[in-house]
């Protein structure tokens, strides 16, 4: 009965957990290229009484509960959402974009909702530079590490007109056109694929960082290794479905409200065995 008890409070803190990631889930139903979670469930550790033999081939165990082994991310693309925004942008396939915060640390985000600055470049609400590779060259193989330049916008086009305009092509090439009609290529916004986005580290606020688990760390020009074309004009929406998500919250209701019935039947059971002795 006392191991019912602790049983019954695993299951209840599991399902307090799930919760939470359901709250949060919800919580970020609107917000830009959230990617949603769910929980996964271990069985607790098992108490052996007795271990199987050759002449008493079953053995004796009791479970302590559950616990939570570990929180799923879902990064399935979501649906794109029209906003005609030059700077706009998302990526149609499995890659990030990389981003330079102002001290220097890079991280990677599906979130694509740049702006321009005063100096022409291209950053994120929260400050950070959208990275890439300048000139006229794209990388045409996988390159390790992060891409090293920050994605500007000229003032003026080779020859000295004013740019008036520009634009960024599938394959993240990025072009300008001048007030006489010039156009050229500045430079190209790179595109970042792992095998395991789940080994990334998630920083909040849709930044995340490299890690080991996630696979080699290499980046793209759109459309190369699958990582994904580049569109503009568009954000990616949440991926976070509610009927899922209300459905998965009335199974962590219930779990829970068992769990809780689970410990008190344990208690009424301990009352009677109480009750015995005074008797």
């Amino acid at each position: 009965m006392i191991q019912s008890l602790f049983a019954g409070v695993s299951g209840m803190l599991a399902n307090q957990s799930e919760m939470d990631v359901i709250g949060n889930n919800i919580a970020n139903a609107n917000t830009t290229a959230f990617k949603s979670s769910s929980t996964d469930f271990d069985e607790s550790f098992q108490q052996v009484t007795r271990t199987a033999t050759v002449n008493q081939p079953i053995g004796l165990s009791v479970g302590l509960g559950a616990q939570v082994a570990g929180t799923t991310t879902n990064f399935n693309q979501g649906v794109f959402q029209t906003t005609n925004v030059p700077t706009d942008m998302a990526i149609n396939g499995s890659g990030w974009f990389t981003v330079q915060s102002v001290g220097g640390s890079n991280y990677l985000t599906r979130n694509g909702a740049f702006v321009e600055d005063s100096s022409g470049y291209l950053r994120t609400s929260g400050g950070d530079f959208l990275m890439g590779v300048t000139g006229t060259t794209p990388p045409t193989s996988p390159t390790t590490g992060y891409p090293a330049q920050k994605i500007q916008i000229p003032t003026t086009v080779t020859g000295g007109s004013p740019v008036v305009s520009f634009a960024v092509d599938p394959t993240g090439a990025v072009s300008v056109t001048g007030q006489d009609g010039t156009s050229q290529t500045v430079g190209f916004i790179t595109v970042q694929k792992f095998n395991n986005d789940n080994g990334l580290v998630d920083n909040g606020g849709g930044l995340y960082s490299y890690a080991a688990a996630a696979g080699t760390n290499e980046f793209y020009s759109g459309g190369n290794a699958g990582a994904g074309t580049i569109q503009t004009g568009v954000l990616e929406a949440s991926n976070t479905d509610l009927s899922t998500e209300f459905a998965n919250m009335i199974i962590a209701q219930r779990g829970f409200e068992a769990s809780a019935r689970v410990i008190s039947v344990s208690d009424n059971m301990l009352q009677t065995v109480t009750d015995l002795k005074t008797q």
